[in-house]
């Protein structure tokens, strides 16, 4: 076999593999999607009368077997401007409690403060209080006025368009949230994980800022409320999304 002659061919070859590999990757789209950040703590008061019937239903890190005895479980909320309590003898809501948080002020926070004797077996056990506030989600989210599909071919002009193609490889991950504000501004922008190119961050944040006004959360036609987003840019299997309250069945029923 002359090498001579048959080394060029494979270079040849080569190079056209390689570029056929570069054009697969320069025509690869950066996925990217925005989802709701949840609250911490908050229900739906569509689900209040079937689903949520005790403290764990809000909270899913309360745990009824801390409790040896209970003294008391009281429930604040604000009613037209007034404090409210209704109170209940264990972890079990009320009907008198569901009552108070269906005329609670919209966007308020409401407070269970639950007193107890912890269940242990140590010589000093007094009683404790366990606290948390909780809010109602707005009955109708908020969304990019001009709908979805025009939402992402925003962030395809101006974010995906203008990043190399390279730019997220494996499981790069990068999140950035903002805020619907009460009046359907964007605000609150931030970094939450960065990219690996603080130039992309910054197109981000930017395209983030400079973004058209939504229609707010609402609970009532009158009665606006803000909203927490985040963009997603690159692999959402990341692990870092856990960080993110962004799974509302994850963040209501998780044991």
């Amino acid at each position: 076999m002359n090498y001579k002659k048959v080394l060029p061919l494979i270079v040849f070859i080569a190079a056209l593999s390689i570029q056929g590999i570069a054009q697969l990757v320069t025509d690869f789209e950066i996925p990217f999607e925005i989802k709701k950040v949840y609250p911490s703590h908050a229900i739906d008061i569509a689900d209040l009368d079937s689903e949520i019937n005790t403290l764990s239903d809000i909270n899913r890190f309360y745990k009824d077997r801390w409790v040896n005895t209970y003294n008391s479980v009281t429930l604040s909320a604000y009613v037209d401007g007034k404090l409210k309590k209704a109170i209940s003898s264990d972890d079990k809501i009320t009907k008198e409690q569901k009552e108070l948080i269906k005329k609670a002020d919209y966007g308020t926070s409401l407070e269970f403060l639950v007193d107890y004797l912890p269940e242990n077996n140590l010589d000093y056990n007094p009683m404790r209080t366990f606290d948390f506030s909780f809010t109602i989600t707005p009955h109708n989210q908020a969304s990019f006025k001009k709908g979805k599909e025009a939402l992402e071919n925003y962030f395809s002009d101006y974010v995906i368009d203008k990043l190399p193609s390279d730019s997220f490889t494996g499981l790069d991950l990068a999140a950035y949230t903002f805020t619907i504000g009460a009046d359907g501004q964007v605000i609150d922008t931030k970094v939450f994980e960065p990219s690996k190119n603080e130039k992309i961050d910054e197109l981000a944040i930017e395209a983030l800022c400079n973004m058209p006004n939504w229609n707010p959360a609402s609970y009532t036609e009158n009665n606006t409320a803000a909203e927490e987003f985040v963009f997603l840019l690159g692999n959402n299997q990341n692990c870092m999304i856990n960080l993110l309250n962004i799974d509302p069945k994850k963040w209501g029923t998780e044991e």
